[in-house]
């Protein structure tokens, strides 16, 4: 009679447990309908019944079913991918990426989902040459990739002069040594920053190619002791030239820290996309 009657007052009502293991394991599992869980493994304690389970995941195909639980049970349930990943990296680095015409990001780019098939990868950068290239992603496939565009090119000549006269130097563009003044330099359309340093005197400037194209840059000699500070640059070279020569890490150095200030600026010259080191 007593069991009668707790039967009744609890409606005997019996739970059971249900626990879910999911690959991957970031996947959503829904019991009739409703969101359940969102961790690894899902644990759901129920009452004795049919249920309804869905369970979805970004880049995979849903699976659903009905399950009786009329004990504690376990399920693992692995969803097939329906595409792939790619991860995406660029010389030089933050370049912009498109696929298949639609911008992702800037490089390096890790695991992106990208549906199963072919797709066109390129870096829409006025700065560089077009780098298309296809890939074919299989399901559950992780492709990685590395873009190095060519630079667009220009002919510039550069010259440093002294009263007039030009005195001979050596050309440096973004910190790279182009040799003398006294011939013509071929430099990326996209330099940013061009310096000349002769025995007795140096000089630099900035320069957007894109926006104002020249042929023929002038600097002015100015004297090895005298500073010319820049918002941007903030260093100046001249304790590179000693006794008549150039030390050429010293101005490896003094560009590489040029590069890192333009870097916590962020005050890069961008092209319609135009990103550098």
């Amino acid at each position: 009679m007593f069991s009668i009657i707790s039967c009744f007052l609890f409606s005997c009502v019996r739970q059971h447990t249900l626990r879910i293991t999911t690959a991957p394991h970031n996947a959503v599992v829904l019991i009739n309908g409703v969101p359940a869980c969102y961790e690894h493994p899902c644990i759901q304690t129920l009452e004795k019944g049919s249920y309804s389970i869905d369970i979805r995941a970004e880049n995979h195909l849903p699976q659903s079913f009905s399950i009786l639980l009329d004990s504690d049970k376990v399920q693992e349930i692995e969803l097939k991918p329906k595409g792939g990943w790619i991860s995406v990296q660029s010389d030089p680095t933050q370049l912009p990426i498109s696929i298949d015409g639609g911008l992702v990001g800037k490089a390096p780019l890790k695991r992106i989902p990208i549906g199963y098939g072919t797709h066109v990868v390129d870096i829409p950068d006025v700065c560089f040459e077009s780098s298309k290239e296809s890939i074919k992603i299989d399901a559950g496939q992780e492709v990685h990739m590395l873009l190095k565009p060519k630079s667009h090119m220009s002919t510039v000549r550069i010259s440093l002069l002294k009263d007039a006269k030009e005195v001979d130097g050596i050309v440096y563009a973004d910190g790279v040594d182009l040799g003398s003044t006294q011939k013509n330099h071929v430099i990326p359309l996209c330099t940013q920053h061009v310096m000349v340093l002769a025995k007795n005197g140096w000089d630099q400037t900035r320069i957007n190619l894109l926006q104002d194209p020249k042929e023929h840059i002038v600097l002015q000699l100015r004297p090895l002791e005298e500073k010319q500070i820049d918002g941007l640059l903030g260093f100046e070279p001249p304790e590179c030239v000693s006794e008549g020569s150039v030390d050429q890490e010293c101005v490896q150095r003094w560009f590489t820290r040029i590069r890192k200030r333009a870097e916590e600026r962020n005050e890069h010259i961008h092209h319609e996309g135009c990103a550098h080191e």
